[in-house]
């Protein structure tokens, strides 16, 4: 973890913690937040990169096939200003907007059903014909806050959604097979979307709760079966 302030390798100028302090603004990005990873070998370095370079493809798709926006993001190989070694730091654009869950200035409940929607044929997607799937996306902490803000980039007009954290976690699937992303979302999913119905007002996700149950119902018996296994060790 890095001092609240100070100077980061390769940008000039001074950053600050933007979020926690683990996301960073810099004097020369205005428009943009940085994020230092916490790996310091050349050996975890290229994995890192390589696992990016995975996650980027998902997230094409997220934007191609189902209309999610993700920022742009670039890698950048730097020195880490505590020991010297080399560090990954993550360049990503600046969403302004706010969390799934605000009333103020936040998306409507009927928007927010059909971000639920699209989350829900993904996943059910991703079961049906496998491949690589991205993980950790549906949920939710205990303070509300979600992997999406609604808003804009810088010079935009109009608000949507974006998925914002953009950590690599991707997780391969066959066909009609549960992996364990699929398993994470369809344990995450009923929560975000109790939570959600809860916020906005049950009536706005009549569509995505359907939806939801047609999944489970499709998953049923392979979730039921890992559940016993888990419960078994």
């Amino acid at each position: 973890m890095l001092p609240e302030s100070g100077f980061l390798p390769p940008f000039r100028g001074r950053y600050q913690t933007v979020y926690g302090h683990d996301i960073y603004g810099a004097d020369d990005f205005p428009n943009q937040l940085i994020r230092k990873t916490d790996y310091s070998t050349f050996h975890q370095l290229r994995k890192d990169i390589t696992a990016y370079s995975t996650v980027k493809k998902c997230h094409q798709e997220l934007q191609d096939q189902y209309g999610i926006s993700v920022p742009n993001y670039n890698l950048v190989i730097g020195q880490d200003p505590l020991d010297q070694g080399p560090s990954l730091y993550v360049v990503v654009q600046k969403v302004n907007g706010v969390s799934l869950f605000t009333k103020e200035h936040g998306p409507s409940g009927e928007e927010v059903n059909d971000l639920m929607c699209t989350l829900i044929q993904y996943y059910t997607d991703k079961y049906l014909n496998g491949g690589d799937v991205l993980s950790d996306i549906c949920s939710v902490t205990a303070e509300g806050r979600s992997q999406f803000m609604f808003g804009r980039l810088n010079g935009e007009e109009r608000n949507r959604f974006f998925l914002v954290d953009i950590d690599p976690f991707v997780g391969e699937g066959e066909p009609r097979q549960l992996c364990s992303p699929v398993i994470s979302a369809l344990l995450d999913l009923p929560k975000v979307l109790e939570e959600a119905s809860d916020f906005y007002g049950e009536t706005n996700f009549q569509k995505a709760f359907s939806l939801l149950r047609e999944f489970k119902a499709l998953t049923h018996d392979q979730l039921q079966d890992w559940i016993r296994e888990e419960n078994s060790e």
